[in-house]
């Protein structure tokens, strides 16, 4: 007996009413919930022979994938996808809905920021001491008060446009002696605070005296903890001493903040195993590993497939605090997920690499010297050749 088209056509309202429910339950509003019942249509709209509930996660990626490869659409508008089409599955409750990384996908469509820890430092080089040109990167107005905002009643803006020079000779010997990128960020902030207190003028001219009373005013009017006075301090020790070499700043006597002793709070077994089961995907897997080996967010985030080592079980943190390398072991939990997570990375990237993309970030000096490293992994012979011999 053929369907009942007017069962069939009761069926299809009541799941788009099903489907429209569900999105404004998860706190999307007009205009934006008709959108997304779009996304979805136009999933279903691409695959017209196959239902739902036949899909496969495979289906899923390959559609994301070519839609990401539309120039035409915007992050957010890929997010949206994205979310449209896992709460398609959600509402047709496919078992495989896990299998899918549906935050690597919503991830994939963000472009590092300026001020990203991975790249802050490529966007443009350190301009010459003395040198008026371009500003400060962005990213040093990253703090408290943020990019913009009164700093002691000057903006950031204003103080990166009259002390660019001395704020490009601090980014400069900071690089030289190989800190961390969160600690410039750090030092450049807290000293653009303390031009902020002077009232944008020199810091150069000053000295101990009003070093000390900008960490006495954090400590009594803003109140800040004891880490973030010795934040400033340090901040101000470099200043002086490490880049304009002044070895006169005795700060002597100054208010310090308070640094309470508390016990510290350690979750329990059951609650670190109740928080990861909140987790899937990659997030999961992240914390699983910082978790078991105690490494710390970037350098778990800046992981390599070459640093995982199975055979001795050990994980080999490069480029650590402090520019030191370290081992640290491999929890045995985690083994069968990593694997599973770069034979699916090694899927994504071969796929990447037939689309002509593929390619990896290369840092610094290496990229000039290995021109063609970023995509080595399809052109394994044009290592330091000045000309690529293949199309």
């Amino acid at each position: 007996m053929p369907p009942n088209p007017s069962s069939q056509a009761d069926k299809i309202r009541s799941f788009w009413h099903r489907y429209t429910e569900m999105v404004r339950n998860s706190g999307i509003k007009a205009p934006f919930d008709a959108w997304m019942v779009r996304r979805a249509e136009h999933y279903i709209a691409a695959h017209p022979e196959r239902r739902l509930a036949d899909q496969t996660p495979a289906e899923v990626d390959a559609y994301l994938a070519e839609l990401g490869r539309n120039p035409a659409l915007k992050g957010w508008q890929f997010r949206q996808a994205v979310d449209a089409i896992r709460m398609l599955f959600v509402l047709a409750g496919v078992p495989w809905l896990a299998q899918v990384d549906w935050e690597q996908w919503r991830d994939s469509a963000r472009a590092l920021g300026r001020d990203h820890p991975t790249v802050a430092r490529d966007y443009r080089p350190v301009p010459s001491v003395g040198s008026r040109g371009d500003p400060l990167p962005q990213f040093c107005g990253a703090g408290a008060q943020g990019e913009g905002s009164g700093v002691e009643g000057a903006s950031f803006a204003a103080i990166r446009q009259a002390h660019g020079p001395l704020l490009d000779q601090v980014a400069a010997a900071i690089r030289v002696r190989g800190l961390a990128i969160r600690t410039e960020q750090t030092y450049l902030h807290w000293i653009m605070r303390f031009i902020g207190f002077l009232g944008n003028q020199d810091p150069t001219a000053k000295g101990a005296a009003e070093a000390a009373a900008f960490l006495e005013h954090l400590a009594l009017v803003r109140k800040v903890s004891a880490s973030t006075q010795n934040l400033a301090l340090n901040s101000l020790v470099f200043l002086y001493r490490e880049t304009l070499k002044r070895e006169d700043l005795d700060l002597g006597e100054f208010a310090r903040a308070r640094r309470p002793r508390r016990l510290p709070t350690v979750l329990t077994h059951a609650e670190v195993a109740a928080l990861l089961a909140q987790l899937t995907g990659t997030q999961r897997l992240m914390a699983s590993l910082m978790y078991g080996t105690g490494m710390r967010l970037m350098e778990c985030v800046r992981l390599r497939v070459q640093d995982i080592d199975f055979g001795y079980n050990q994980i080999a943190v490069r480029n650590a605090k402090g520019g030191k390398d370290r081992v640290v072991p491999l929890p045995a939990r985690t083994v069968e997920e990593l694997r599973a997570h770069l034979v699916r990375v090694r899927e994504l990237h071969s796929a990447d690499l037939k689309n002509g993309l593929g390619e990896v970030y290369v840092p610094e000096a290496l990229a000039r010297k290995f021109p063609y490293a970023p995509i080595s992994a399809r052109c394994r012979n044009c290592w330091g050749i000045p000309r690529c011999p293949r199309p």
